[in-house]
């Protein structure tokens, strides 16, 4: 009885101890604010999302975060020329589809709400592109010169590779750690590979000299994508 006795306080002292350590292990982990839950709105839409800081690791100045964008809404429309086009102006519509980022920050320093962030963002990326006729009425199309009326209507897309390389920075309205609600603000530049075009004339399939001078420019199309990100939301840190 008494062997069984002793076995029972050592297992519970044993007990109580782990717990103990696990308890104090935990507390230590979240007196500085080591999560985040981000809200924010930008030019991929809505995005909601994670962050989790690195204590250990680097001292508490890296974190990484996973956000989840919903895609524009609508699709953004300007009016403008494009310089791959030999001189046409074209009515573009941009269009990011929703999917995710996952980025990695570093904040270089705690008392500061400053931080460099690079990383990649998944979304699908597009350009509708509808062509307006110069002054006289034409096109110039690969180097030679058609009326508007013998093109018809020019249309276009470029489709842009998913995969976008983000870097940039951003702020944060509290100091890194701490804990509660704050500002939140990222501002940066994404590249991609050479876009996927296409380029089309509604009068073009009686017109083989056209349709190769279509297919010739759309080739000179093919640019790397590159575009400005400035996000504005909220966080809590917990």
């Amino acid at each position: 009885m008494n062997t069984y006795r002793h076995l029972l306080n050592t297992a519970t002292l044993s007990v109580l101890a782990l717990l103990s350590t696990q308890t104090a292990h935990a507390t230590e982990g979240t007196m500085p604010g080591e999560q985040s839950i981000y809200g924010a709105i930008g030019p991929f839409g809505a995005s909601i999302g994670y962050e989790h800081r690195f204590g250990e690791f680097g001292n508490g100045h890296w974190g990484s975060r996973v956000l989840i964008n919903s895609g524009n809404f609508g699709g953004a429309r300007r009016q403008g020329g494009h310089d791959d086009l030999s001189g046409n102006r074209y009515d573009q519509q941009l269009k990011m589809g929703g999917g995710m980022s996952t980025l990695l920050d570093y904040h270089p320093s705690l008392g500061s709400g400053w931080r460099l962030t690079g990383g990649l963002i998944l979304s699908r990326i597009k350009t509708d592109l509808t062509g307006r006729p110069d002054a006289q009425g034409n096109y110039n199309i690969h180097g030679h010169t058609y009326s508007a009326a013998q093109v018809g209507a020019l249309t276009g897309q470029l489709k842009y590779d998913p995969a976008l390389l983000y870097v940039g920075g951003g702020w944060e309205s509290r100091t890194a750690g701490a804990k509660g609600w704050r500002f939140v603000s990222d501002a940066g530049v994404f590249v991609t590979d050479r876009a996927q075009a296409s380029l089309h004339g509604s009068n073009a399939a009686g017109n083989p000299a056209l349709q190769a001078d279509l297919d010739a420019e759309q080739g000179e199309l093919r640019k790397r994508g590159l575009g400005l990100v400035v996000q504005l939301g909220a966080a809590y840190v917990f």
